[in-house]
């Protein structure tokens, strides 16, 4: 082997490692982004329980108090799933584990547990399934993918009414479908693409509080159910097969993190 291919091997081998660096470093800054705001969160709704409890607050108000409480922390434990997932995701790790579900219930039980985000917004959401949508899906990531698509739709519609509909009941259809539509104008195009673009080139270009690392972990869902994502200005849809999937995954590309 000659010195120069020896040089260039190692040249490509610290290149490699210095982008995987840059990666992680750049994965931790918007882990520790995503999950500041709901630590924020639990922080201030517990200060003001101690706060109740000093001053003699009221059963009620101290229930009431400790509702937002664990609101706040299944929403932060919300966000370290996806933060998992991302992990997964990326490393082309995300495995699936299908069951029996109700695509309108899962939409429902979103719509819940998002309600103080879509309350601190100004929006009503509901959902519109004309009846129930069964398949089988991984529960867990499907909620979360709709949960993805909500909050996008509470970052472009603030103060406007969000209808989930959710299609395919029909047992001859193969295919179900759920669309979050909001009135507002949607993604700018140069957000929207990053939906759909390699990991790394997402990091690099995601600007804070952007919907797009949201809707990125959603099209992965989607395809690794062997679905996809589909975007236009106002509308987010998930097409899944009810069969549970069994796509072959996102290939992620670039170096995913540790």
């Amino acid at each position: 082997m000659s010195d120069d291919r020896t040089k260039a091997e190692l040249l490509s081998a610290l290149h490699a490692a210095e982008n995987a660096l840059r990666m992680r470093d750049e994965f931790f800054r918007l882990v520790g982004h995503e999950l500041r705001s709901p630590l924020t969160a639990v922080q201030l709704q517990v200060d003001a329980l101690a706060m109740l409890a000093r001053q003699g607050g009221s059963a009620d108000a101290i229930d009431a108090r400790a509702h937002r409480v664990r609101r706040s922390a299944r929403r932060l434990a919300w966000i370290v799933d996806e933060m998992v997932d991302l992990g997964r995701a990326v490393g082309g790790r995300l495995a699936i584990h299908p069951e029996a579900a109700d695509l309108a219930v899962l939409a429902g039980r979103v719509i819940d547990r998002l309600a103080d985000e879509l309350a601190r917004v100004g929006c009503i959401a509901r959902v519109l399934a004309a009846r129930p949508v069964m398949g089988r899906w991984d529960v867990a990531r499907v909620e979360h993918a709709i949960g993805s698509l909500l909050l996008a739709a509470m970052n472009g519609g603030a103060g406007h009414p969000i209808e989930i509909e959710v299609s395919g009941g029909d047992e001859s259809e193969a295919i179900a479908r759920v669309a979050v539509c909001d009135r507002g104008p949607g993604l700018p195009e140069a957000e929207s693409d990053l939906v759909f673009v390699a990991f790394d080139r997402l990091l690099e270009a995601l600007s804070p509080g952007s919907p797009a690392l949201g809707l990125w972990l959603a099209r992965a869902v989607a395809e690794t159910h062997g679905g996809r994502l589909v975007l236009a200005p106002g509308r987010a849809e998930l097409v899944l097969p009810k069969t549970g999937g069994g796509g072959a995954g996102l290939i992620a590309g670039g170096s995913g993190p540790p």
